[in-house]
């Protein structure tokens, strides 16, 4: 079996899993698990597993590395805000390990919404299809995406400022701020962006599907800006392979994934700021208060910074 058509089968499992427990329940680590035993228990290839609830194993010379955050979003579960849950996969290939230490480069992610209509958007190897059905498969910023999205708002490709955007349609910049604890995100990142445009509100949804939302234009920037797990890498691959843009918070591309596993499991050694196109990510990237962020969240940055 290929490694799309796992993912599309075990994330199924998870979903069905996730929905008959939430929210009395959180199975984060039921979900972990059936997603480790269906990756790591194939003999076509070497697998390495990080789960964010702290499971980590690796076979001698992987041939790919599979991040899995089995349920993002978990506050939202809680509070029964199923649309915006999500479990899903970040596919690495030409991994190296180091002890606890491994880095590659995405090949593919997996995202499934527990809630919702259940939603699926997958991407593998610069293809990216939503609910089995491909959307997308060269880059082309002059054209629309292929097929409609239900929630679309924009044409991602064809925004080229904030200036441009028309009035009578506003888009959403987004991050998973949805905690109190997190208002400075709002303060240094969400608020900036809304003063380039009045035509700009903003939208707080879960985890990698804030990224990923990006990729078929219900979003115009979203950011996983306070330092996070490599686990929630998934949003960002799937928007990526839907044409969009991303760099970390310091505005640097880098095409690999590092991930360092401590006593708890994954280290913070992710930031993501996902955009349209490279003109909406320059201007986002110029706004933003990455100085503000820092002095808000000084450990995480200071683990972040280490890892770099």
């Amino acid at each position: 079996m290929m490694i799309k058509d796992l993912l599309r089968e075990t994330g199924k499992e998870v979903r069905e899993t996730v929905r008959e427990e939430l929210p009395a329940n959180k199975p984060d680590e039921e979900a972990e698990k059936i997603w480790e035993e269906a990756l790591t228990g194939n003999n076509e290839y070497k697998a390495a597993f990080v789960g964010e609830e702290g499971t980590y194993t690796v076979e001698k010379d992987p041939d790919y590395a599979f991040l899995v955050d089995p349920l993002d979003g978990t506050s939202g579960a809680v509070n029964g805000e199923f649309p915006w849950v999500t479990t899903g996969v970040t596919v690495l290939e030409d991994v190296e390990v180091n002890g606890e230490r491994l880095t590659g480069n995405p090949v593919g992610s997996y995202i499934r919404q527990i809630g919702g209509n259940g939603t699926e958007f997958l991407s593998w190897d610069g293809e990216a299809s939503i609910n089995g059905e491909v959307r997308f498969k060269e880059l082309d910023h002059q054209e629309d995406l292929p097929g409609t999205v239900e929630g679309t708002e924009i044409s991602p490709r064809t925004v080229e400022s904030f200036e441009d955007l028309e009035k009578d349609r506003k888009v959403i910049v987004s991050t998973y701020a949805a905690k109190a604890g997190r208002s400075d995100v709002r303060k240094n990142f969400i608020w900036p962006l809304e003063e380039l445009s009045e035509n700009v509100r903003s939208g707080l949804y879960g985890g990698s599907y804030t990224g990923a939302s990006v990729g078929w234009g219900k979003t115009l920037v979203a950011g996983e800006v306070k330092p996070t797990l490599p686990t929630e890498a998934a949003g960002e691959v799937f928007a990526k392979a839907m044409g969009a843009e991303a760099s970390d918070i310091y505005g640097e591309k880098n095409n690999r994934i590092t991930v360092e596993v401590g006593e708890k499991g994954p280290e913070r050694t992710y930031t993501a700021v996902v955009a349209a196109n490279d003109d909406i990510l320059d201007e986002a990237m110029e706004a933003v208060d990455v100085e503000g962020l820092e002095q808000a969240y000084v450990e995480e940055f200071e683990t972040y910074q280490n890892l770099r």
